[in-house]
C-alpha cells in the first residue's frame, strides 16, 4: 500500500467482496453489520489439503 487511498481501497475489497465470499463458502463468519469475522472449523479434508499446500508452498521455496 503506497497511499491512504490503497488502503481504502483494499479495506473496500475485503469489506464488500472477499469477506462475504468467505461467508458464502462456509469458511468463514462475517457480521457485517458489527463488522466482525470468526473462523468456521474447517472440514478435515480440506485442512488436510491446506496444510499440503503449504508445505509444498515452502519446498519449492527453497
Amino acid at each position: 500500500m503506497r497511499t491512504p487511498s490503497d488502503r481504502n481501497q483494499l479495506l473496500i475489497a475485503l469489506r464488500h467482496v472477499h469477506l462475504p465470499s468467505l461467508d458464502d463458502a462456509g469458511l468463514v463468519e462475517y457480521d457485517r453489520s458489527a463488522g466482525r469475522v470468526a473462523p468456521r472449523p474447517l472440514d478435515p479434508r480440506v485442512e488436510e489439503l491446506l496444510e499440503r499446500s503449504v508445505a509444498a508452498e515452502s519446498l519449492s521455496r527453497e
